[in-house]
Order: C-alpha cells, then sequence, then structure tokens
C-alpha cells in the first residue's frame, strides 16, 4: 500500500510505501500456501518513497492523523469497528475521489523518477481491508 502523508513539518506532503512481509513456515509447497502461513511471525516495514508499482491500497490522512493510524494497524482484527476506522484513511475505488488521489500519486511517482517512472498499475487494488 502507498500512504500519502500530509503537512509533514520541513517537507509538506510525503509518500511512505507499507510493505507486508507474510512469514512462511514451510515454501516447499507451491500449493497450500495458507496451511504454511504464521500470522504471529507477519511484519509490516514503513519504508520512504515508492516500493513498486502497482500498490493494493491508497491511504490519504495528515502527520497528526498518524498516531491513530497506527493504532488502527497494530489492534486491526477485523470486526467492523476496526473496518470502519480504517476506511476513514483508505480510498476505495468506488469512491468520487479516487481518480484525484490516484493522480496525486501517478503525479509523485512520475516526478520521483523521471527516467524508469511508468504508470501506476492497479490490477492489485484492492478495498478490502482483509486483503492488505
Amino acid at each position: 500500500a502507498w500512504i500519502h502523508v500530509k503537512n509533514v513539518p520541513g517537507k509538506g506532503d510525503v509518500v511512505i510505501s507499507l510493505v507486508i512481509d507474510r512469514w512462511h513456515d514451510n515454501v516447499k509447497f507451491l500449493f497450500r500456501e495458507g496451511a504454511f502461513l504464521n500470522p504471529e511471525k507477519d511484519r509490516a516495514d514503513f519504508i520512504p518513497g515508492f516500493i513498486g508499482s502497482y500498490p493494493n491500497y491508497f491511504f490519504v490522512l495528515d502527520i497528526s492523523e498518524l498516531p491513530d493510524f497506527f493504532e488502527i494497524l497494530d489492534n486491526y482484527d477485523g470486526s467492523d469497528l476496526y473496518l470502519q476506522r480504517l476506511e476513514k484513511y483508505g480510498v476505495n475505488r468506488a469512491e468520487e475521489n479516487f481518480w484525484e488521489v490516484y493522480d496525486w500519486f501517478q503525479n509523485e511517482f512520475s516526478s520521483s523518477d523521471k527516467r524508469d517512472a511508468g504508470l501506476i498499475d492497479l490490477n492489485r487494488y484492492s478495498y478490502e481491508a482483509s486483503d492488505l
């Protein structure tokens, strides 16, 4: 996922990539991946800038909202309450402002790597928090 953090002191608006590392107890088998996942060992990395070119979700928030956002991610349990809280920051494909948000990310993506940046690929974009 890509996160647009607004009003960062001394920097303005910045992009942070959220990368989820899913732990596999065994990678020997091609099928039944779910049987070998160990969610207790999953890890989330927040990396400045863009990682990849096909985000699965966009988030937009002000720097002042970061503590709430991190609390949601840290305690997310799939309940309706947490999903509703997360939706405050997430941008669903069906939302009216989706393309405005996409355009902001595309402009930032293009200006971050003028030589190699292309179009953002939305084939893996999803609105379901369970897919994040």
